[in-house]
């Protein structure tokens, strides 16, 4: 694994203590980043109109990012140097 690679998978994993209030999903988001030092990669239209229900907690950031996102019809990808927020797939694709 590329060092890099290695570091944003230790920031992922790496405990982190939040107080991120309900809000919007792109605010949420920016909160998450600037505590846990994770770098989002996302296209801001995806964020648009969606909420957050905040994370309050000591946690991994990856277990702040999925509460973050919980009921938002997005997910997660921890990819390389970066963490990639996405459409969630369907349940029922076929």
């Amino acid at each position: 694994m590329p060092i890099a690679a290695h570091a944003q998978s230790a920031a992922s994993e790496r405990q982190v203590s939040v107080s991120i209030p309900a809000q919007s999903l792109s605010g949420a988001l920016l909160q998450l980043a600037e505590a846990s030092g994770l770098q989002l990669v996302y296209d801001t239209k995806i964020t648009d109109g969606r909420s957050s229900s905040g994370v309050s907690g000591t946690m991994s950031s990856r277990d702040a990012l999925a509460q973050l996102l919980a009921g938002s019809g997005l997910s997660f990808q921890v990819s390389g140097v970066w963490i990639g927020v996405e459409n969630a797939a369907p349940a029922n694709f076929f």
